[in-house]
């Protein structure tokens, strides 16, 4: 709490342009840059009345901001998915208690692999975009999981089986670690931090209800009813997360308007990018421009 910086960016946002100038001039010593006014977008006067020092944010009014016609679209499909992505990852990982006779095994294989799925999502996320791997991922884990649903545990198929869980809970993995970073990014930098916080809130939901799917309900009802469960809800959030814009390419949101700006200009579904590219390196530079109110025709990137 004390050792972090605050961002730039929601000191200038909040009026507090006086302590993002020290920041970012603290942060380009230390790397061993040299700014000038202009290349901060400090070439107009600030007027002392800019700068608001400790400006309070009133958080009553940030979450009915979740609610504004320009987010509220955005907002229910989040509510709604970010639960069936934690019912999905821990669901499965509870499931492995039923998936075989090795649970030791099971439960140790489904944790390994995490790490491919999170390198993987590394690596492509700024190359086909956060929307298309959050929303495969759900139809992916969905798919996996329905079709382990179909198989006995102790059948002709159950390596397979087994291979089929594992890979529905390499998808589900994947989509727990992009729908952070996709979640602020589609939300103003003054509720950024309230959204992120709203969404983990309705994801506890899925946490809460995950033991009982994958422990409870095989003892009740079959073993392969928490996969058709959990395999069904996975797929409707995949399509679901159909209807949310594409965050790649665009430049993080400051307002509402560029929140419009973003789902109309968004990178089609199916288009790749390069991250070699000069492009998001000029979203950011041309975001900090506007954040200052002195981008020029000479300045632009």
């Amino acid at each position: 709490w004390f050792v972090l910086p605050e961002s730039p960016r929601w000191l200038i946002v909040t009026s507090r342009t006086k302590e993002a100038e020290l920041l970012i001039r603290k942060a380009a010593e230390r790397n061993g840059k040299q700014l000038t006014d202009k290349s901060l977008g400090f070439d107009i006067e600030l007027k002392p009345k800019d700068s608001v020092p400790n400006a309070p944010v009133d958080q009553k009014a940030a979450f009915k901001e979740l609610f504004n016609p320009h987010l509220l679209k955005t907002t229910i499909v989040l509510f709604i998915s970010w639960p069936i992505v934690t019912l999905g990852y821990y669901g499965i990982t509870f499931g492995m208690a039923s998936l075989s006779d090795d649970l030791f095994m099971d439960f140790a294989m489904s944790s390994l692999i995490e790490i491919p799925s999170y390198v993987l999502v590394l690596l492509l996320m700024d190359i086909i975009g956060r929307k298309p791997i959050f929303s495969g991922s759900l139809l992916l884990t969905g798919i996996s999981c329905i079709i382990v649903g179909t198989m006995d545990k102790n059948g002709d198929y159950a390596n397979f089986r087994r291979v089929l869980a594992m890979t529905g809970k390499f998808f589900a993995s994947g989509t727990l670690a992009i729908v952070y970073v996709y979640t602020a990014e589609l939300y103003p930098t003054a509720i950024r931090s309230t959204a992120i916080g709203s969404c983990s809130f309705m994801a506890k939901v899925g946490g809460i209800i995950s033991p009982y799917v994958g422990l409870y309900l095989p003892g009740v009802t079959m073993p392969s009813i928490p996969f058709y469960l959990m395999g069904g809800i996975a797929i409707f959030g995949g399509f679901l997360s159909l209807l949310l814009p594409e965050s790649l390419g665009s430049s993080l949101p400051e307002t509402m308007e560029d929140v419009d700006e973003m789902k109309k200009n968004g990178k089609p579904f199916w288009k790749c990018m390069n991250p070699c590219s000069g492009r998001s390196q000029s979203h950011i530079a041309r975001s900090y421009r506007k954040l200052s109110r002195s981008c020029h025709p000479d300045n632009d990137c």
